[in-house]
């Protein structure tokens, strides 16, 4: 199946409204959270999300403060055609 894979940045609401439906924690991470969106055929089918992470070292083993790494919190995301490792790609090469 061919389908149009369209990812971009989305808002709060929308990132918030994937989170709640389609994501088993049915929570938006706490603090700051980068926000992405999928769509399919122009079909909104969730959100990709970036947050702090629960670990205050991760960035230690590489040099990074805290507020130089972010991690993958969230992949909320509804029946959809496209492989999740293409969705989560395109979210890092935005990312950087």
């Amino acid at each position: 199946m061919n389908v149009d894979l369209r990812v971009d940045w989305c808002d709060y609401k929308a990132a918030k409204f994937a989170v709640e439906h389609w994501h088993y924690s049915k929570s938006v991470p706490a603090g700051k959270i980068v926000k992405f969106g999928a769509w399919e055929d122009g079909r909104f089918i969730g959100a990709v999300l970036y947050s702090l992470g629960a670990n205050n070292n991760i960035g230690k083993p590489y040099g990074l403060k805290q507020t130089e790494i972010c991690e993958l919190t969230r992949v909320a995301l509804t029946a959809h055609a496209s492989p999740v490792s293409q969705i989560v790609s395109a979210t890092l090469r935005m990312l950087k």
